[in-house]
């Protein structure tokens, strides 16, 4: 298994990237500091998850979120997509 984590917080970044060595980890995590919208879609992905990007990506931009996940998966591949959401809004 090989997993990618993107994000655009260089603390995160950071953070990450030494819990990656820390552990040992770096031949099957890496962690990139760049926009979901530049990640490479040449080499797809089995599974992809997102915690809590919607709330960033804003509604009008969902569209291009969600067309950028599929175009990163492989055929059959799953997806998981975490979002904060509010009880009773109408």
């Amino acid at each position: 298994m090989h997993a990618t984590g993107i994000t655009l917080s260089q603390n995160q970044y950071t953070y990450v990237n030494q819990i990656i060595e820390r552990k040992g980890l770096q031949s099957r995590v890496q962690m990139l500091l760049q926009d979901y919208r530049d990640i490479d879609e040449s080499q797809p992905y089995d599974k992809v998850a997102s915690v809590g990007m919607c709330e960033h990506v804003g509604r009008p931009n969902l569209p291009i979120y969600f067309a950028k996940i599929y175009r990163l998966l492989k055929p059959g591949g799953l997806v998981l997509n975490h979002g904060i959401t509010a009880g009773g809004v109408g």
